[in-house]
């Protein structure tokens, strides 16, 4: 074993392949749910996307409930977590964390829009005051916005 986030990421490029795991990728899984207690919010999110694409339901939901324990913020800031400032890396994670979140809830409970809402909100209120910080966030908050399927511009009367 890796690592538990190395082993979620192969797990989940398997999933996203349309593969069906092995009978040795089904192992691995099922020791790494059963260490969930040591898992960060990005594991969590990843892990609920697997467990989705092969149909467990009831862990996935398990799993969403944990990751919206986490979430803070109001009307006004939208949905986020709460990151404590400083790191000892120089790759800041939290633009990543929260579009993979995006991504879990989109598949795992695509009808709940509100939330959805409200973590878009935050992504974008964060593009306003902070800036999104390099490439790859920026092209995981763009994916994220994006996969929601709606065009929000179409609505507006305005010209561009």
């Amino acid at each position: 074993m890796l690592g538990i986030t190395s082993d979620l990421q192969y797990l989940y490029i398997v999933t996203m392949m349309g593969k069906s795991l092995n009978e040795n990728e089904k192992r691995l899984l099922k020791e790494l749910t059963s260490k969930n207690n040591e898992w960060s919010v990005a594991d969590c999110a990843l892990a609920c996307i697997i467990l989705h694409q092969q149909d467990k339901k009831h862990a996935t939901t398990r799993l969403l409930d944990i990751i919206k324990k986490y979430l803070v913020g109001n009307s006004n800031t939208g949905k986020y977590f709460d990151y404590v400032g400083g790191s000892f890396t120089s790759i800041d994670q939290k633009i990543h964390n929260h579009t993979l979140v995006m991504e879990a809830l989109l598949m795992a409970s695509p009808n709940d829009t509100v939330l959805w809402n409200d973590m878009k909100q935050w992504l974008l209120m964060e593009k306003r005051t902070t800036d999104w910080g390099t490439c790859t966030n920026t092209l995981d908050a763009i994916h994220a916005l994006l996969t929601r399927g709606t065009d929000e511009l179409s609505d507006r009367n305005e010209d561009v």
